[in-house]
């Protein structure tokens, strides 16, 4: 009932847009959310009488306390502009997000004020939502990414640092295969979202390793997963007979949190967190050799991922300086888009190994508390795995496993926020580990 209210008083404010075009701005905040820190995420839009919003500032009131002015970001709303008419609809960037200092208290009626060159007006805080922010609320940001840098990108920092933890996602057991072996010596973790195209790769690979491995399944889309168990069912069952079981979550918590539920309900020794979209080969000799890499020191270690094409994808990674954004660390690749037979001959330490395929002592894992949730979906939990092992052990490539990964499968980078985001995130990163490398 609450939702439709929101979505009642949404359409009225688009249907009050149809006089714009002289007078007074017209803005409205669709939704707004507490941070960690006592400070509020707004997410609206603008619509100035001259059609142009230009730069919008924004400040909390509450018991005739001001704050200090923060920037907000522009960003794209079609969605209103379709609904103004006069000059404001050749604007189609109309939308606003950011980051408005605090602290608020909650139980206290409060506003915020905005400003810019058509003047200055002050929006009511209503539904205040004390939950994790969603990603897609930086889908069309208007940036020029030739000129970005961490203090372009505060609106957005400031949201991820204090941004409150994403709700934990409960699992169920929607498939389980009777063979599953109870002393497998390598449970193989696969996360899958929005499609299983890849799912009957890999159990045609992985048929001949027989009840050295269990492989869990974790479907992080409840909307996958009824066509997910049928297939499986089907097809498992009755063909491939690998030692399986397929578990769902009941909403979209994101890849780390979809390992975490994998690793958690297996009970092997060793886990191999592996995206979906890998093609793994010679799995009876690969799965072997990652696991005879781990002990006497190694922590963990990972293969040699291959693009399509044949040439080097990951061989380990760095933080380094990013070339293309002055200011910013980001992970960097060594020998990506090269020939892979550059490399050394046998297993060579790395300070850092991608998320995509990596083999971990599961005691390891529990003492890390294991792999890390960022914000949103994906971008640099991998980094501060590879950190906390690192304080445990070495991380190493072994050259002899090969797999091709097709990447990018699920993640909709462009749709939320694209490169802004990401650099936003590396500036917490930053933060949180004190700029290690």
């Amino acid at each position: 009932m609450a939702e439709n209210a929101r979505r009642r008083a949404w359409r009225g404010g688009l249907r009050r847009l149809k006089t714009v075009g002289a007078g007074k701005p017209k803005a409205r905040i669709d939704t707004s959310w507490l941070l960690t820190d006592g400070s509020i995420c707004v997410d609206g839009w603008l619509v100035a009488p001259t059609g142009e919003g230009g730069r919008i500032e924004a400040c909390a009131e509450q018991a005739g306390r001001t704050g200090p002015w923060l920037p907000l970001l522009r960003k794209s709303r079609p969605d209103v502009a379709d609904h103004v008419s006069g000059s404001g609809a050749l604007n189609v960037d109309l939308g606003f997000v950011g980051r408005v200092a605090g602290p608020v208290d909650p139980s206290k009626a409060s506003s915020i004020r905005l400003r810019g060159p058509w003047g200055s007006m002050r929006l009511p805080v209503e539904g205040l939502r004390h939950e994790a922010i969603p990603e897609d609320i930086f889908a069309g940001l208007q940036l020029d990414c030739s000129a970005l840098s961490p203090a372009t990108l505060a609106p957005i920092v400031g949201v991820i640092a204090a941004s409150p933890p994403a709700r934990p996602a409960s699992a169920s057991i929607a498939y389980r295969n009777l063979a599953l072996p109870a002393t497998a010596s390598t449970g193989i973790v696969v996360p899958f979202y929005r499609a299983f195209d890849y799912l009957p790769n890999l159990l045609r690979a992985l048929a001949p390793v027989g009840p050295e491995i269990e492989l869990t399944v974790v479907c992080d889309d409840p909307g996958l997963a009824d066509d997910l168990v049928v297939w499986t069912r089907s097809w498992n069952d009755a063909v491939y007979r690998v030692p399986m079981q397929v578990l769902v979550h009941d909403h979209n918590a994101g890849f780390a949190a979809a390992c975490n539920t994998g690793w958690r309900a297996t009970s092997s020794a060793l886990v191999l967190l592996l995206n979906s979209d890998i093609l793994v080969y010679d799995p009876v000799r690969d799965l072997a050799r990652l696991a005879d890499g781990v002990g006497g020191g190694v922590v963990a270690t990972a293969p040699v991922l291959l693009f399509p094409d044949g040439t080097l994808q990951h061989a380990g990674m760095e933080m380094v300086d990013a070339p293309d954004f002055p200011g910013f660390v980001l992970p960097g690749h060594p020998g990506k888009h090269g020939p892979a037979d550059l490399l050394p001959a046998g297993p060579f330490d790395v300070p850092m190994l991608t998320g995509a395929a990596v083999c971990v002592g599961r005691d390891d894992l529990e003492a890390v508390g294991g792999v890390p949730v960022v914000f949103g979906r994906g971008d640099f939990e991998d980094v501060l795995l590879s950190l906390a092992l690192r304080d445990r052990g070495r991380l190493t490539v072994d050259p002899a496993v090969r797999w091709t990964h097709m990447e990018g499968a699920s993640y909709r980078r462009a749709e939320l926020g694209g490169i802004a985001l990401t650099l936003a995130k590396s500036v917490v990163v930053g933060e949180r580990t004190g700029g290690r490398r």
